[in-house]
């Protein structure tokens, strides 16, 4: 199952994420040591609206291959979920920009959220 990856600023769960959470737990149980089964399930966790574990799945995939621009995505995404860490998750966009079509935009976003507070 792939997830596809859209904009940042989820205000509530996405409807069919709970059974996208159920799939890729039992996948990432299967392939633990797959980058995309792990991101696929970060992000299904944070359409789900478990940001913590999200967060803690997203780590996950960049400790399995840091260079993946698609895993620093997803983790900017998270991150720009959690109060507080829009920097951070800017610095992982402007990795995932390089490569990512969709993260340029989601970097610009992101950057006036931030230039903002």
């Amino acid at each position: 199952m792939i997830i596809r990856v859209c904009g940042a600023g989820l205000r509530r769960p996405v409807a069919g994420a709970a059974e996208a959470v159920e799939q890729l737990a039992a996948a990432t149980e299967e392939r633990p040591n797959d980058m995309p089964t792990v991101s696929n399930y970060a992000y299904a966790l944070y359409l789900a609206g478990d940001i913590a574990s999200a967060e803690r799945a997203s780590r996950r995939a960049l400790d399995l291959d840091g260079r993946n621009p698609r895993a620093h995505y997803v983790y900017a995404i998270i991150l720009d979920g959690l109060r507080g860490h829009r920097k951070e998750a800017l610095e992982h966009l402007k990795i995932a920009a390089q490569s990512l079509r969709g993260a340029k935009m989601e970097l610009d976003a992101i950057s006036s959220r931030v230039s903002l507070q």
